[in-house]
Formats: C-alpha cells, sequence, structure tokens
C-alpha cells in the first residue's frame, strides 16, 4: 500500500509534509488519522497548488484497502477536491490545473459506487459522483 508515495517529488510540488500526511490517514491512532485528515481538508486545493493530481490516486488506494478506518474522511477530501476544483475550473487564467485535478478525481468512480450501498457514507458518495460526473458533463448532456 501507497509503495509509490516516495517516487513523488513533494517538495518540488511545494509539500513535503504530504507524504506523511497520506500515511497517517492508515494510522491505528484515532487522533493521528484526524490530524491529517483535518490537515489536508483546511489546506484543500487553494494550498496544495500542484500537488492535487499527485495526491488523488492515492487517497483512491486507501479507498480500495479494507483495513482503512473512517473512509467517508477520504470520500470527503475528494468531494471538497472535486467541488472546488469545479468552482475554479471557469474563473481560473489556467483551467488545465484544475481539469486534471477532476480527471484524477474520475479515475476513481468504479471505487466510488462500492460505497453507494453503505449507509453511513452513502451521502456523501453520492455527492462526490454527482460532482465527478457534473465535472465530466459540465453541460449537463
Amino acid at each position: 500500500m501507497l509503495e509509490d508515495l516516495d517516487n513523488v517529488d513533494w517538495g518540488k510540488l511545494d509539500f513535503p509534509e504530504l507524504p506523511k500526511l497520506i500515511r497517517d490517514l492508515t494510522s491505528s491512532d484515532n487522533k493521528i488519522r484526524e490530524h491529517a485528515y483535518d490537515e489536508l481538508y483546511d489546506k484543500g486545493l487553494s494550498d496544495l497548488p500542484r500537488a492535487a493530481p499527485y495526491v488523488v490516486p492515492f487517497l483512491i488506494e486507501l479507498l480500495n484497502q479494507n483495513n482503512i478506518k473512517q473512509k467517508e474522511t477520504i470520500l470527503l477530501l475528494l468531494m471538497q477536491m472535486a467541488s472546488q476544483a469545479t468552482a475554479y475550473l471557469y474563473v481560473a487564467s489556467s483551467p488545465a490545473f484544475f481539469q486534471s485535478v477532476l480527471d484524477e478525481i474520475a479515475k476513481g468512480v468504479k471505487v466510488y459506487e462500492r460505497f453507494v450501498g453503505d449507509i453511513k457514507i452513502a451521502e456523501v458518495t453520492n455527492q462526490l459522483l454527482d460532482s465527478v460526473q457534473s465535472s465530466t458533463n459540465p453541460t449537463g448532456s
């Protein structure tokens, strides 16, 4: 799990602490997990300048792991990133970055769909799927 995390030059992406935060999402210690989630959620896309498209595949990978607790928090992170990217897509001077974030998030649709039947996280899952659908089909057609 997360074998390729150290293959990304996070320092070059202006976010050298990201590997630790992502790994902390896998901790058995609830406080460590919550701190990592809070840090990632608070930063959102505005503080993850070029790193966001690299973060998403690792979050999706975590959703695929049976031993990961509180998958809802990972879905919330992805939903926040999708919402922000969609909002910035049409007002940014360079929308390609935000589209790349949305493209990475869209790659996880099959993973997200597995959580639709989980009553505890179905609402978040459906919101994320709606965000992905609207970002890949912005005209609604």
